[in-house]
């Protein structure tokens, strides 16, 4: 009987020392287990659009600018974004360029000084995103030239 006492309290232990472990896990900023479970997720919706068209403060199914599809997409998955480029570059822990994830958002400096473009990161290089120069939702390289020049840095929402 002693002995089942002493079992059942190592197990408890063991339990309890591996939720404590799992729950400081969690807690890290840097976590990229949200991003991998929910960014395919936040990529898979956000092609749904592919093609619709583009319009200026936009943010709906009938036509989106760069930041109302971004705001819309992440509504999916209960997450509130502004309507700005900008606001949203504010918003999310900074991280590095080779740190991207699927789900991450990518800024750029396009046709004004400071944040003025955003898009989705999907992965192999590659972000979604409301383009006003082609015209609709799109998928782009980034190696592009055109946003290599104006890239700015990205920000990891999902967490």
């Amino acid at each position: 009987m002693f002995k089942r006492k002493i079992c059942l309290i190592i197990v408890l232990m063991l339990i309890f020392s591996v939720v404590n472990v799992s729950a400081q896990t969690t807690k890290n900023s840097r976590d990229t287990r949200v991003v991998l479970s929910r960014g395919p997720q936040l990529v898979s919706y956000s092609k749904r659009f592919l093609g619709v068209k583009y319009v200026f403060g936009g943010q709906s199914t009938r036509g989106f600018d760069c930041s109302g599809f971004t705001s819309f997409a992440f509504k999916f998955l209960g997450y509130n974004l502004p309507h700005s480029a900008a606001e949203q570059y504010k918003m999310g822990l900074k991280i590095s360029k080779n740190e991207l994830l699927p789900g991450d958002l990518v800024f750029f400096e396009t046709y004004k000084k400071g944040i003025s473009h955003v898009g989705i990161y999907i992965g192999n290089g590659k972000f979604i995103h409301a383009s006003s120069g082609v015209g609709y939702v799109t998928i782009t390289k980034l190696s592009e030239a055109y946003y290599t020049k104006r890239y700015k840095g990205a920000a990891r929402i999902l967490r």
